[in-house]
């Protein structure tokens, strides 16, 4: 029987608000690939919370939907104290 692991609650948040920019921009997955020189995949795979961002691949999303640091730390909090409720 294969192991199926799930993603973690904390990857799936990340994943969730960075989600939520890219469609805030009416991009694409495609589209942010192109602007962020990310893959796809590793898009893809960070939004469902299967994967995690290097520390660079996450300052290029940010830069490719527009969102400052600020505004992310702030959203990332926010969201992680509304799934705590």
């Amino acid at each position: 029987m294969a192991v199926v692991s799930r993603p973690a609650p904390n990857l799936r948040l990340l994943g969730s608000v960075l989600r939520a920019y890219r469609q805030a921009k009416g991009m694409t997955q495609e589209r942010l690939s192109f602007a962020s020189g990310m893959t796809t995949a590793l898009i893809s795979d960070t939004e469902n919370g299967k994967r995690n961002l290097s520390f660079e691949s996450l300052e290029r999303w940010l830069a490719a939907v527009d969102v400052t640091w600020e505004t992310f730390g702030a959203d990332l909090t926010s969201a992680a104290r509304r799934r705590r409720r």
